[in-house]
């Protein structure tokens, strides 16, 4: 004050100090329509609206920011916590006090178009804060449905899951803002102001086009089969680690078929597995890589392989996990030296058993309707992984460049049923048994 003379007059001279007064004011006014006792809503450190008692007003300067103390109803003193206005619900309480988040929120959202939208068709979905992959299964247009119109199914998860969400939960490229009128907005005075005209210029590229863009774009924005896992398991880290290596295991047997033979791979290795078929030397060699990859991942629980006589039960508790898988390494190796597709079989079963003990041939002797992820692989021209969740089949194939497997499609089915082909090795119909033979 000695400065500037009278401390009061620059105080509230100043456009700053003039609004921290306003906004002071106007607390101390709010907080006088409260007392202790009442009952209201209050925010909860998981950012949810509780029940609550007011315990405590205060109007000092070190709880100008939280000057309400509240109890939960139901909780202990312990959780007791000091708030601001904008935490706080109450009839008492003006519209007026709500933050400045709450007044964006009442500005009106853009209504958006969900008649993009077909059965089928891969979204978004938000849940629990999180978005994952899903699929359209319903598109309703009845009121009662005007809040929730889309109902979705998470890829990966049973139909249980399935659930009518809103549009803000959505992500898709297919959910567009409605149009607005195209004749214009009336202004204060009643008339019509002219809809402004779409500028149909195009913009100059920042580069010239080449050849190689679609190339470039298709290798850039494929989603990797590690992006789909993560976004079709939900969450789920220890499917989403058994899938990885199985990924990696399938490329592991793919280079090994590739190098086989200047590396002397083909031929016989003089011994024949469970089923009686005569053993490659590549089938030895791909049932220790797709073994050791799954007993590495720490999520199996037992393996059953075509090459081994007896299951592989994973005693260490800290290596196994919750997953049964059965398979048959290297499929159709017997054409492995004519250079004819061979691929690798695959099917997962969660285990039922008490994860406090070791597997048991139980966990995997079930009916094929159990199995929650089934697929394989496909070592040709081209390395080809067909996968499923239990909804839908997906196609991933190898970048040999990038060394990830990229995903292509959805398979879908024809329609109308598709070709109509006759297909048996006949040349086995002397081992074929008499239901066979009958029917041929």
């Amino acid at each position: 004050s000695s400065r500037f003379g009278s401390s009061t007059e620059v105080f509230v001279s100043h456009p700053i100090c003039r609004i921290a007064c306003l906004l002071r004011a106007l607390a101390t006014t709010m907080t006088d329509k409260l007392e202790v006792g009442l009952k209201l809503q209050a925010k909860f450190s998981d950012g949810a609206f509780y029940p609550a008692t007011v315990v405590s007003i205060s109007d000092s300067k070190k709880r100008a920011k939280a000057p309400v103390k509240v109890h939960f109803v139901g909780y202990e003193e312990s959780d007791d916590a000091w708030l601001s206005l904008d935490d706080l619900k109450s009839k008492r309480l003006p519209k007026a006090a709500s933050s400045a988040a709450a007044k964006a929120e009442s500005k009106a959202k853009p209504a958006l178009d969900v008649s993009g939208l077909e059965k089928g068709m891969r979204v978004q979905a938000e849940a629990e804060g999180t978005y994952y992959a899903a699929e359209v299964v319903t598109v309703s247009t009845a009121k009662n449905r005007a809040k929730a119109p889309v109902k979705v199914h998470y890829c990966g998860y049973t139909d249980a899951s399935d659930e009518w969400v809103s549009v803000e939960r959505l992500r898709s490229k297919n959910i567009k803002p409605k149009e607005t009128d195209a004749k214009g907005k009336t202004d204060a005075k009643g008339k019509v102001a002219p809809a402004k005209k779409k500028d149909t210029k195009k913009k100059p590229l920042d580069r010239i086009p080449t050849e190689f863009d679609p190339y470039l774009q298709n290798r850039v924005n494929a989603v990797t089969l590690t992006q789909y896992i993560i976004e079709s398991t939900k969450g789920d880290k220890q499917l989403a680690m058994l899938m990885n290596a199985i990924g990696h295991a399938c490329k592991v047997v793919a280079n090994s078929i590739e190098k086989a033979g200047p590396a002397g791979l083909y031929g016989l290795a003089g011994s024949a597995n469970a089923t009686g078929d005569d053993v490659k030397k590549l089938d030895i060699i791909a049932d220790d890589i797709w073994c050791e990859c799954l007993k590495r991942s720490g999520v199996c629980g037992l393996l059953v392989s075509e090459e081994q006589e007896q299951a592989i039960i994973i005693e260490d508790k800290a290596t196994r996990g919750p997953f049964c898988v059965a398979f048959d390494p290297l499929d159709g190796s017997s054409n492995i030296d004519c250079n004819v597709s061979v691929g690798s079989i695959f099917s997962v079963y969660r285990r039922k058993s008490s994860e406090d003990a070791p597997c048991t041939d139980a966990d995997i002797l079930r009916p094929g309707t159990e199995i929650i992820v089934a697929g394989y692989c496909m070592y040709g021209a081209a390395t080809e992984l067909i996968i499923t969740f239990g909804r839908g089949v997906q196609r991933f194939a190898l970048d040999p460049a990038l060394g990830e497997f990229l995903f292509v499609s959805d398979m879908k089915m024809d329609p109308k049923g598709g070709k109509k082909i006759f297909s048996c090795n006949e040349g086995n119909s002397l081992q074929w048994d008499p239901p066979i033979l009958k029917y041929v």
